[in-house]
């Protein structure tokens, strides 16, 4: 075992966060297990185990029990009083590459790269109305990297961030519960088919190695 296997661990100054995430390595396995019974299904567990860890990062009280969402102020004069842009974020997320701001840039420019990028909007407000109101587990299967896209949101808040990737690899073999090993560079490459932006070391090793 190498001594450096953990080093995002080093890299956490604060003992309650690095607690969290030693914590979160079971509980995400607990969740992924009974999520992969039903593959048709969107990951409730597991999703609402990573809403649990962001908060409890954020050193905010624990929810219990189903999430509920405010009802509107009066009635919806624009769609934003319907949808919540997060909502939307996370539900063309789930179901494409690269990120929802990159999306809406592309929509901007019309044509046919726009009027695609579009479609994938719209069917990611389809979703978004299914969830906010039939709830999450009417939300359909995610198909881009799901486990991997809400770690790298982990990766990427102020606890870990500027951590290396080969410090990032070694938290993701600790905590994702997929059960395969995560190599720097596939990470690498994951991050920038997401759409995620590289932390300033990443750019500096890419320019090294090019």
């Amino acid at each position: 075992m190498s001594k450096n296997q953990h080093r995002w661990k080093t890299w956490i100054e604060d003992d309650r966060v690095r607690g969290v995430l030693e914590k979160a390595a079971k509980g995400l396995e607990w969740a992924w297990k009974i999520d992969k019974k039903d593959p048709s299904k969107f990951p409730v567990n597991t999703w609402w185990l990573f809403v649990q860890i962001e908060d409890e990062l954020k050193n905010k009280p624990r929810a219990h029990g189903n999430i509920t969402l405010p009802p509107p102020h009066g009635p919806p004069e624009k769609l934003s009083d319907l949808l919540g842009e997060r909502t939307i974020k996370s539900a063309y997320e789930d179901h494409n590459e690269g990120s929802y701001e990159d999306a809406l840039k592309l929509a901007a420019m019309g044509y046919d790269e726009g009027y695609s990028a579009w479609r994938k909007i719209r069917r990611a407000l389809d979703v978004a109305y299914l969830i906010r109101h039939y709830s999450i587990d009417a939300a359909p299967m995610p198909r881009v990297h799901f486990l991997h896209r809400q770690l790298f949101d982990i990766a990427d808040s102020e606890h870990l961030r500027d951590l290396n990737l080969d410090g990032i690899a070694e938290f993701f073999d600790d905590v994702c519960p997929c059960g395969k090993n995560h190599k720097a560079d596939t990470l690498r490459k994951l991050r920038k088919r997401m759409g995620k932006s590289a932390a300033p070391n990443e750019i500096l090793e890419e320019g090294v190695s090019d």
